[in-house]
């Protein structure tokens, strides 16, 4: 094996200046590494934005959330969230009330979800973080105050600023039912606080208003639609996750915040798989000109082939020498490229070189980039298999007919 590899090795590292063969190898080189590079590139964005999105959810969603499994909801009286609250690594919980209400401003109106959380959630959870506008506070005095998304202050033209023009909030009257339409709802107001940005959905249908509120609102008693459990720093999410599980037994679902936000983690990780094939099979595409070139080189090098024959090289160590030559071309040419692709990685990540061309109120100014040392693993694999495997055909057609018939090699 050592003696196919060294001569491959000096086949690479040989100069031709001026062959058809040297530019042929040039081209196919900075193909693949090209290739590479923007692999390498595409999956960091990837990860950038898919870290991006989570710690948006993060600071929207508790660490772990628990609710009922039939019914929208359960009675506090029957639950036991104090024995939750002494929990190993649980730092504090909310009680959490969601109901569907119209909100009007002016002439305006839109349908949105309540949710009264308690007065201590914003120290409990980074959803202050997520704030553009105002503060997050639920009460003035005796006067509840909404904290809105921004597509809700967008679409109802609301200025927190403006305490003078109060937001009415329209719900069901539970009591009643059937009669007249118009007495059928139940009214009360509250002012603009703050403005908040988490995602485009959360955005527009989400609005933080005091529990209390909602409680009067809907006439509930002790109710509670679900509670948000967060946990200390250090904490193991998995095993106070199955202890509450415990504790509770089947009628309750308890979700930590992959499960909360399930089906969007899944889209993002089928996202960045997809661009992974796609852009693995354009990389496969820019090694075949390495078919040609290997074609090429057998060729420049039949009198070569002779010679190693005539020292008592076999036939399988031809095919090694140029197999494992096509195979270092590509690994070359890819390792190259992933190297650059990190250079370029890391300054985007250092100096934000590339931001966003269009202004607005975005989380972030310049694209989000993250690498993760397993991307480059499977990147340089794949670059290997696809160099085994380009290099295969013109490899194979070197047969026994080089070593027996010189006409026959004249004519390959």
């Amino acid at each position: 094996m050592k003696f196919p590899f060294f001569i491959a090795k000096r086949y690479v590292r040989t100069r031709r200046t001026h062959t058809a063969v040297a530019i042929i190898s040039r081209i196919s080189l900075v193909g693949v590494s090209v290739g590479a590079m923007t692999l390498i590139i595409v999956l960091s964005v990837f990860n950038g934005f898919e870290s991006l999105v989570v710690s948006l959810f993060n600071a929207f969603d508790p660490d772990i959330r628990i609710e009922k499994v039939e019914g929208k909801h359960f009675h506090l009286e029957d639950f036991p969230h104090q024995k939750i609250k002494e929990m190993e690594g649980v730092k504090d919980y909310s009680l959490c009330l969601e109901e569907i209400a119209l909100l009007t401003y002016g002439q305006k109106q839109q349908i949105v979800s309540l949710k009264g959380v308690e007065k201590h959630y914003a120290e409990i959870s980074d959803i202050d973080k997520m704030l553009l506008r105002g503060n997050f506070i639920l009460n003035s005095g005796d006067i509840p105050l909404m904290v809105l998304g921004l597509g809700t202050e967008y679409s109802l033209s609301i200025s927190v600023n403006d305490k003078s023009r109060p937001i009415s909030v329209y719900a069901p009257d539970r009591t009643k039912s059937g009669g007249n339409i118009s007495s059928a709802f139940v009214s009360d107001y509250v002012l603009p606080a703050g403005v908040f940005s988490v995602q485009e959905e959360f955005d527009n249908r989400y609005v933080f208003v005091p529990f209390d509120f909602v409680q009067d609102l809907y006439k509930y008693s002790d109710e509670v639609s679900y509670m948000e459990v967060f946990l200390e720093d250090k904490a193991d999410v998995q095993k106070t996750k199955n202890a509450i599980k415990k504790l509770l037994g089947d009628s309750y679902y308890v979700k930590d915040r992959l499960e909360q936000q399930e089906f969007i983690y899944k889209i993002m990780k089928s996202e960045k798989w997809a661009v992974f094939m796609i852009l693995g099979f354009i990389l496969l595409i820019a090694s075949f000109n390495v078919i040609g070139t290997l074609s090429m080189l057998i060729i420049e090098k039949k009198k070569d082939i002779f010679v190693m024959q005539s020292l008592g090289a076999s036939l399988k160590d031809i095919r090694r020498i140029f197999l494992i030559q096509g195979s270092l071309m590509i690994f070359l040419g890819g390792l190259i490229g992933v190297f650059v692709g990190g250079i370029i990685c890391w300054l985007q990540q250092e100096f934000e070189l590339i931001g966003f061309a269009t202004s607005g109120n975005f989380v972030v100014s310049s694209y989000p980039v993250k690498m993760i040392w397993i991307d480059f693993v499977f990147v340089t694999l794949l670059i290997l298999l696809i160099g085994v495997l380009s290099s295969l055909y013109p490899v194979m057609k070197i047969n026994r007919k080089f070593f027996t018939n010189n006409e026959a090699l004249k004519s390959y």
